[in-house]
């Protein structure tokens, strides 16, 4: 039985790091993202974007909301992180 447990360890450690290296699992982007979204529900607020370096003043914010709501999508953030990666 411990041998069955060991093979069955050592197979999922196989197999995750497998996905690891090819491409599986969330992006640096979607990392971000996802632990900057407290509340799940795929938009961040100016509060949660505070956390963010420049994103939670409010003119940067306004900036980045396109659709005006006070909510920033994932679509848009990652606009804010590809605009912020070419000015540097």
């Amino acid at each position: 039985m411990k041998k069955v447990k060991l093979l069955v360890c050592i197979s999922l450690l196989m197999s995750s790091s497998l996905t690891w290296s090819f491409g599986g699992g969330m992006s640096y982007q979607d990392g971000l993202f996802w632990s900057l979204d407290l509340n799940r529900n795929e938009q961040l607020t100016r509060q949660e974007a505070q956390r963010v370096y420049q994103l939670g003043r409010e003119e940067v914010f306004k900036k980045y909301d396109q659709s005006g709501e006070g909510l920033i999508s994932k679509f848009e953030f990652f606009h804010y992180l590809n605009r912020r990666s070419q000015q540097e």
